[in-house]
């Protein structure tokens, strides 16, 4: 007798798990995000105003402050802005994806093309923000560099680049991508065969 794959306990738990994660996960950002664009350093006192009002992801480091108000903040600020904004849509897109992934899985349909072009953007999705994540805190040391030598800061960066390349969450995307299209192309041959038949 065939057992159906929403039969499956981990299958069930996958799909009941991405599913609230992308339910849930723009509540979460609201909630996180919200109370931090309020904090925006518009006024011009000359107290020190943390960046991390916007830095959800933590990519540029926790050390980051603003102890004036110039062009120079503002864009730094916005820079913020736009990279988190940038991985949180990345996120959702990807949550987007893996959950519609999950419902032909759970329906019983996990060999279909749309399997593998779902499964081949999540993997881009998470090649590219993984590269977003890394690329931010290389740029964060040269926006406010802290004071150390200049072989330091060369040894800083080489290291990260190294990490960049050697990342553990590019090496995923880049299974999830193979696996999606190892996926597609079995949905071709299954396609090619019943035309056989």
């Amino acid at each position: 007798m065939k057992t159906l794959l929403k039969d499956n306990f981990f299958v069930k738990s996958s799909y009941s798990y991405v599913n609230l994660f992308y339910m849930l996960f723009p509540v979460l950002i609201v909630v996180l995000f919200l109370p931090m664009i309020f904090g925006f350093p518009l006024t011009g006192h000359k107290s020190p105003v943390a960046l991390l009002n916007v830095d959800l992801f933590n990519l540029f480091g926790k050390e980051k402050f603003i102890d004036e108000i110039n062009l120079g903040n503002i864009l730094f600020w916005l820079l913020i802005l736009a990279a988190n904004l940038t991985v949180g849509l990345g996120i959702f897109f990807g949550l987007k994806k893996l959950k519609r992934f999950m419902k032909n899985v759970y329906e019983d349909k996990p060999f279909i093309g749309e399997n593998g072009e779902y499964l081949k953007t999540t993997g881009i999705i998470i090649m590219l923000l993984s590269t977003i994540i890394y690329l931010s805190h290389v740029s964060s040391q040269f926006i406010s560099p802290p004071p150390v030598s200049a072989w330091i800061k060369i040894l800083y960066f080489v290291s990260i680049l190294i990490s960049t390349l050697f990342n553990p969450y590019l090496v995923v995307g880049l299974l999830i991508f193979v696996i999606g299209e190892i996926i597609v192309r079995a949905a071709e041959l299954k396609e090619e065969q019943d035309l056989t038949v």
